[in-house]
């Protein structure tokens, strides 16, 4: 398996995310074709393609993709093993990600519990399931709760070499429940630490567009609408190179059109909301709510310019 994950960050990496749906299918065919679909190997692959379709605004294929990957360790016996921990734990954010926090919670507090009762989470694993459960109640609309479970991230990972990863996603988190208990300076003081931390990485990193996103919608709480487009039209940028047009990227585009907006610049409006029209249409259909409001915002910026 260590060649297939080689080339598949490999394709991840160059962004061609066509080809990385491509080689992970394939190398579902080769694997049922040679060994059947109940094998550990399989559900290693469904787990990687459910991430791509997650992370693609895919998101009912991605739920089959999790649940059947599951489905195949407990058939061959794994239910209690890392691995099954390690889907459950990404079945968990998928579930967040749906709109289901509080299913999301209960899931990811039973994958903590599996990973501590086979005392395999280490540091690193466990920050990144805290993280990820941080984000689900601060969903949930618990603060709390997910502002301790972010700060146990934190704490477990800072100042362990390698492990820049988590504590900038703990550090964004903090600073997203920050933000929303209305403790700002705070909230920019955490962001900017995150920021540091991801631009001392070698190489770019799949989550920096959150922070930057972070960045942005403290600036334009300040009224600072001029830098805030600079730091969304990176997030941008990022999320489209590591994620494609997925929802988190129609979600940006809409943030810039209404900055632009803000800056008086309407054709960059219309042409940002314009992206995030296709992109929601796309991904969600015609008439799904957020397509009609973005189709309808449209129609009004542009009858504004005639």
């Amino acid at each position: 398996m260590n060649e297939f994950f080689k080339e598949l960050d490999s394709l991840f990496i160059s962004g061609n995310l066509k080809a990385a749906e491509d080689f992970l299918l394939e190398t579902l065919r080769r694997i049922e074709a040679s060994s059947g679909r109940e094998c550990a190997e399989y559900a290693s692959v469904l787990n990687e393609l459910a991430a791509y379709y997650r992370n693609a605004g895919r998101c009912r294929e991605s739920e089959r993709a999790f649940r059947e990957a599951l489905a195949v360790l407990e058939g061959l016996g794994m239910r209690r093993t890392p691995q099954y921990a390690t889907i459950l734990v990404n079945l968990a954010g998928l579930l967040r990600i749906m709109g289901f926090p509080r299913d999301a919670v209960a899931v990811f507090i039973e994958a903590g519990s599996l990973l501590s009762e086979l005392r395999a989470e280490g540091d690193y694993a466990y920050a990144s399931l805290l993280n990820n459960l941080a984000l689900a109640y601060k969903d949930a609309g618990d603060l709390k709760n997910a502002y301790a479970a972010a700060l146990e991230a934190f704490e477990l990972v800072r100042g362990i070499p390698g492990a820049e990863h988590e504590t900038a996603a703990s550090l964004n988190n903090l600073a997203v429940i920050r933000e929303e208990t209305g403790m700002l300076s705070e909230a920019e003081a955490l962001i900017d630490q995150a920021l540091s931390v991801y631009a001392s990485m070698t190489e770019e990193n799949v989550h920096h567009a959150a922070a930057l996103s972070t960045k942005a919608s403290l600036l334009s709480r300040k009224g600072l609408s001029a830098d805030a487009a600079s730091y969304s039209l990176r997030a941008l940028e990022l999320t489209e190179k590591f994620f494609g047009r997925n929802m988190d990227y129609a979600a940006g585009a809409l943030n810039l059109s209404l900055l632009s907006e803000e800056l008086g610049d309407f054709s960059a409006a219309a042409s940002y909301l314009s992206l995030a029209l296709e992109t929601y249409e796309a991904l969600l259909g015609a008439e799904h709510e957020r397509t009609r409001e973005c189709r309808e915002r449209l129609s009004k910026m542009r009858a504004k310019e005639v």
